[in-house]
């Protein structure tokens, strides 16, 4: 089960290594295609918030590949209790970090994704730890 979880992960890897590098080297690549007002003021906040949340998109997208081969590989073998006992465990205690870090320590927009990221990390290791 390794072994094959491992060549579904280089495939998967082989896919998001280079739009991981995409995102953080030339952000204006993928925002392209959302407006052509390069130049406007109005455009530049939103293009500077987006270019760092792509970062948070590239090192989550990684481990998001993780997750998916490893939660699949676990889900094959039979391991579906620990799948969605993990998985929700997860997302609810995600939740509560997100509002915890919006409520109480107003860490806003970056504080939100930090979480999200560090979610979707913890369960491609988990998935990792358990095949």
């Amino acid at each position: 089960m390794q072994h094959d979880a491992g060549d579904r992960l280089c495939l998967a890897l082989a896919v998001f290594l280079p739009l991981a590098a995409i995102y953080v080297l030339c952000p204006d690549a993928p925002l392209w295609a959302y407006g052509h007002a390069h130049d406007s003021t109005a455009d530049a906040v939103p293009r500077k918030l987006a270019a760092v949340l792509l970062r948070f998109v590239a090192f989550y997208s990684l481990f998001d590949a993780m997750n998916v081969m490893f939660a699949g590989a676990v889900k094959r073998a039979g391991d579906t209790r620990f799948a969605m006992l993990t998985t929700v465990s997860a997302a609810l205690g995600a939740a509560g970090f997100i509002w915890i870090s919006q409520e109480w320590l107003h860490l806003g927009l970056h504080g939100a994704w930090f979480v999200v990221t560090g979610w979707i990390s913890v369960l491609g290791i988990v998935f990792l730890l358990r095949i």
